[in-house]
């Protein structure tokens, strides 16, 4: 299942691997998702410090991260939002065994994401990326971290 998420997970890579401050190698094996979030893993791509899995027909990404953890909150809202908007490909970033986002691993904090969307035969990514930003204009709170609004040059 996971080589038809081939083409469009290297795209996410790459967008994901600019967005994130990625901070060394060290990267959170199948044992650790098991046992920090109850995820059995059959596969594994990787790109540097992020990874994604195929477990049970789901698809999950974890990389380590160096962010504020308001900023992470309001990101996560974010994620949620839009995907309770309608956005399916959105990554949720998911809760750990111990109810927290950051999960710690020698001196590094992880997040791990979930998506649940289905690739579909044809992907338009222009008519994709206008609907994403449609759906985002709805957020009911202010966007103070990670806002990007007029910053759409420097990404």
């Amino acid at each position: 299942m996971l080589t038809t998420y081939n083409s469009y997970l290297a795209h996410i890579l790459i967008i994901v691997s600019r967005e994130l401050e990625v901070m060394n190698n060290i990267v959170m094996n199948k044992q650790l998702l098991h046992e920090q979030y109850g995820i059995t893993v059959d596969q594994e791509i990787s790109s540097g410090a992020v990874n994604i899995y195929n477990g049970g027909g789901r698809v999950f990404m974890s990389f380590a991260l160096n962010m504020e953890e308001q900023e992470l909150q309001e990101r996560s809202s974010l994620a949620y939002h839009m995907h309770n908007k309608g956005e399916k490909g959105v990554w949720l970033p998911l809760l750990n065994k111990e109810q927290k986002l950051l999960t710690k691993l020698e001196s590094n904090d992880y997040v791990v994401c979930i998506n649940e969307m289905e690739i579909p035969q044809s992907y338009e990514i222009g008519r994709e990326l206008a609907i994403f930003h449609y759906r985002g204009r709805s957020i009911p709170q202010r966007i103070v971290f990670c806002s990007r609004i007029g910053k759409w040059k420097e990404m």
